[in-house]
């Protein structure tokens, strides 16, 4: 049985509307060329050699309000949590209101636009390992949406001079989504087969009291089950899932 408390701040009311779909969609940055022309010395426009300029708006909205989000045991057994992705170190799946998952963190794995386009990028993040967050019962994993998704766009050559190719020409820009609908889930799993060892051993990281964060290279997890909550934003504040 899974409860959902959602809390709800003194934020602004949400205006209506249909949710950005963030990193679900993607755009090329224009470009224009800055060759000179001049009517008075015709020789001028055919030997300019000018490169197209990298145009673009790369500047992150400002960060929306937080959505806390805390997971409680409830059980009377210990459970796991499922990692969202195997490179990316978050618990929670964003969606908006017609189902279309949104990006919200890359761990290092992609660059912002800004980073690409000044030509200074660290590309390629750490190395990929899954991972899962064991809960004592009674313990309770937490975990925050800083308010923002991440908006994808594909750069041209004129903005990737200097640039190494492993970087590639994908990149992110944090936007604020609009006032809407939105759902946070998560996945979890009420038995894992860690082989001769107690899965306890593998814990690395301390999350909280009866929580950790335990590493693993085989699927160790058993049948998942999922919890979620519909929230309004920018107006929630807290949402409290509980595995019951």
């Amino acid at each position: 049985m899974v409860a959902v408390l959602v809390g709800v701040g003194c934020g602004p009311e949400p205006v209506d509307g249909e949710p950005n779909t963030g990193s679900g969609t993607s755009g090329s940055v224009p470009q224009t060329s800055s060759s000179s022309s001049s009517s008075a010395n015709p020789s001028t426009e055919s030997s300019s050699t000018d490169a197209p300029a990298c145009e673009g708006d790369f500047e992150h909205d400002p960060s929306g309000p937080d959505v806390e989000v805390n997971v409680t045991n409830a059980s009377e057994e210990v459970v796991y949590l499922e990692l969202q992705f195997a490179c990316v170190s978050s618990y929670l799946r964003l969606e908006d209101a017609t189902g279309e998952s949104l990006e919200w963190r890359t761990d290092g794995w992609l660059p912002s636009c800004e980073e690409l386009a000044g030509g200074s990028p660290i590309c390629g993040g750490p190395g990929c390992i899954a991972s899962a967050i064991r809960l004592e019962p009674g313990a309770v994993y937490a975990e925050t949406w800083p308010g923002y998704v991440f908006e994808l766009q594909t750069l041209g050559d004129a903005c990737l001079v200097g640039v190494s190719e492993d970087c590639g020409n994908t990149c992110y820009i944090r936007r604020n989504p609009p006032g809407g609908t939105y759902r946070l889930s998560l996945r979890y799993a009420s038995e894992a087969d860690c082989g001769e060892q107690d899965c306890a051993e593998l814990c690395e990281n301390d999350v909280g009291p009866g929580a950790c964060e335990l590493f693993y290279f085989d699927d160790i997890l058993g049948d998942l089950a999922t919890l979620e909550a519909p929230f309004t934003h920018p107006s929630t504040s807290t949402i409290e899932l509980m595995i019951e």
